[in-house]
């Protein structure tokens, strides 16, 4: 999927990473929105979190935000549940709630999902059966997004 093509959507862990290399690919990643090169979302659901102190000021200012609230059909939600069972921790299944939200809003868009946030990625092979979004890290997207510029 060509990325300048795609919708990339973003979680807010992606611009607080845990370090190197993923800082360097976030950064990267911003500067192609910032140029409108690439659509870059953050999900609905991550407006939430872009409160959080690490969330530098200016993507919570710069970055767009999709914004609706809107009512699911059942197959939407029996999608978004399988998404959550997918990620959830089966000691602490509500801590990744909104994360399966973040999942499943870029599944709906069928676009890339850019997260740092292990317990995604480590599932990344289950919800390839179950999921329309591309689930990368920053530095895999950086990856793409090169191998696009090539082509």
């Amino acid at each position: 999927m060509n990325p300048f093509m795609a919708t990339v959507f973003i979680d807010s862990c992606t611009f607080d990473p845990a370090g190197e290399p993923d800082n360097s690919c976030s950064e990267e990643i911003f500067s192609y929105y910032q140029k409108d090169e690439i659509n870059l979302i953050v999900s609905h659901s991550s407006t939430k979190e872009a409160a959080y102190p690490n969330i530098p000021s200016r993507i919570k200012s710069e970055a767009k935000l999709s914004g609706k609230d809107v009512t699911l059909t059942t197959e939407e939600n029996e999608k978004k549940n399988t998404i959550w069972n997918i990620i959830a921790d089966s000691q602490n299944p509500e801590d990744m709630k909104q994360d399966s939200e973040h999942v499943f809003e870029a599944h709906k868009c069928g676009g890339y999902f850019v997260t740092n946030d292990s317990r995604i990625i480590k599932n990344r092979k289950a919800l390839i059966n179950v999921c329309n979004a591309l689930i990368v890290t920053p530095c895999e997207l950086i990856g793409i997004i090169n191998k696009h510029k090539n082509i």
